[in-house]
């Protein structure tokens, strides 16, 4: 749960719930 993977804000096509 890194802010690079955890972020559906701005990235919300890699790990959102991962």
């Amino acid at each position: 749960m890194r802010p690079c993977e955890y972020s559906p804000r701005k990235h919300n096509k890699r790990k959102v719930t991962a």
